[in-house]
């Protein structure tokens, strides 16, 4: 009996882990960890990319606190979409967000690659 309680117990606390680690549910408290996003983006799209693309984000955040993309532009229509559909309605937190502010990011895809390749 002992054994199936102990077993019941690890269950329990493998399933609860399970329901709190949401990847899904990344959360951005400034905008060197949105653009650590894009370029981790940039390097997973699978997608050709010149050496030398900059990639801007204009957003905004939502009353409940998630990113709402107004427009990417890269040159790169397939890529503009790809990183839209990444970021739409991911979570942020922190004071440094204000609702209905326009947001605009740049990152630079050469820098990106000197950053990698540095590692």
């Amino acid at each position: 009996m002992k054994t199936f309680k102990m077993l019941l117990l690890g269950c329990a606390v493998s399933l609860s882990t399970m329901l709190y680690a949401n990847p899904s549910e990344e959360r951005f408290a400034d905008m060197n960890s949105i653009s650590h996003e894009i370029e981790n983006i940039l390097q997973e799209s699978h997608l050709i990319l010149d050496e030398e693309l900059e990639v801007t984000i204009f957003f905004s955040i939502s009353e409940d606190s998630k990113i709402q993309c107004i427009n990417v532009a890269s040159g790169n229509e397939d890529l503009n979409y790809f990183i839209q559909k990444e970021l739409e309605n991911r979570n942020v937190f922190g004071g440094e967000w204000r609702e209905g502010i326009i947001y605009e990011l740049s990152v630079d895809y050469s820098d990106t690659l000197l950053a990698y390749a540095n590692l």
